[in-house]
């Protein structure tokens, strides 16, 4: 799914182009990124680009869902899965259960973590970052 914004350029650099922006709905509702009215976005540069330009940018929102998915629901089921198994195997060796829940719910917790941060560098490569199509008088 594609989305257009209206920003402003307000810093160039070789390569990279940082544009304001004003947040939108889902923005307010969320409150991770800094400032109240204002999100500042990084696109590639292209070649009339200047400071003080109104510009008009793509964004992509496709992963929306799998980060949402990534963060919220998959350490939950990877460390409920670590304690299921932990107790099964308690059950399978005759041993303490809650050495085996506790380990097993830290090994797969500590493991949905990498699996997290693994995602997130696939997920941020430069084909979705947000495009700027067309410089605004």
């Amino acid at each position: 799914m594609k989305e257009t914004i209206v920003g402003v350029v307000i810093e160039v650099t070789a390569d990279i182009a940082k544009v304001k922006i004003n947040r939108h709905s889902d923005c307010h509702n969320c409150g991770l990124c800094p400032g109240e009215d204002a999100l500042v976005l990084e696109a590639p540069r292209t070649a009339d680009a200047i400071p003080g330009q109104r510009v008009l940018l793509e964004l992509k929102n496709g992963n929306m869902l799998l980060a949402a998915f990534s963060v919220y629901i998959l350490p939950i089921l990877a460390i409920a899965g670590g304690i299921l198994l932990g107790y099964l195997a308690a059950a399978y060796f005759q041993t303490s259960a809650n050495l085996l829940m506790t380990l097993g719910g830290f090994i797969f917790g500590l493991a949905a973590v990498l699996v997290i941060k693994k995602l997130d560098l696939s997920l941020q490569s430069a084909k979705d970052m947000p495009k700027i199509i067309k410089i605004l008088k």
